[in-house]
């Protein structure tokens, strides 16, 4: 039944889809379709009717209702959507991954050791347990105020944000540049990251006539 559903809408079955029956499916569909929304993802682990709650939330709020949010129930969503409010915070998608418990403890323990200013979706998103290990390295080098426009260093442990430090002073680099950002290095995936220390690796191989 739910592949007939599918192939009759042109929907992928697959995934969350067979978390609901045929007939939530087909209801579903008609609800995306009234909102013109996309019936796919994350949607399908909501029933039809908390479908329309978040719609409403979100239209009431001037947010997209779309992707993530669809992670959270209507109540959460307000609850997300209150916290940035009463914190100046912008709203934006990625904030819909985590719990409002959650980035309560963050922002809270961020303005009392740090300020308002580091308050960013960007960077509450992260685990307060996280924030406590590497915002006082950040600061402890100097460089702590740079993470407000360049949070991409938040995807790294604490440990991998030494070892990068370590490398790009290595090869004579700045670690923030001038444009106020962090070292691109520090941006870059581990596997792309492990491309870039071998190449090193080789082109002093190749200097000096040493191995690696």
């Amino acid at each position: 039944k739910i592949l007939k559903v599918c192939r009759e809408n042109n929907i992928e079955p697959s995934g969350t889809i067979f978390q609901r029956t045929a007939d939530e499916i087909e209801r579903i569909i008609k609800v995306c379709r009234e909102n013109k929304l996309e019936p796919s993802g994350t949607i399908f682990t909501k029933t039809a009717e908390e479908i329309e709650r978040i719609i409403k939330v979100c239209r009431e709020n001037k947010i997209e209702p779309s992707g993530t949010i669809f992670l959270k129930t209507a109540d959460e969503i307000k609850n997300i959507i209150k916290i940035c409010n009463d914190n100046n915070i912008k709203i934006t998608g990625i904030l819909f991954i985590k719990k409002p418990k959650s980035l309560i403890q963050t922002i809270n323990f961020i303005k009392e050791n740090y300020g308002a200013q580091y308050l960013t979706s960007l960077i509450i998103v992260k685990n307060v347990e996280y924030i406590k290990k590497v915002f006082p390295y950040l600061a402890e080098i100097g460089v702590l105020e740079y993470v407000i426009k360049s949070a991409s260093i938040l995807s790294l442990t604490l440990d991998e944000i030494v070892e990068r430090k370590q490398f790009i002073e290595s090869i004579g680099v700045q670690i923030v540049l001038d444009n106020g950002k962090f070292n691109s290095i520090f941006g870059m995936s581990r596997k792309n990251y492990q491309k870039r220390v071998e190449s090193i690796k080789e082109d002093l191989s190749n200097s000096f006539g040493i191995k690696p």
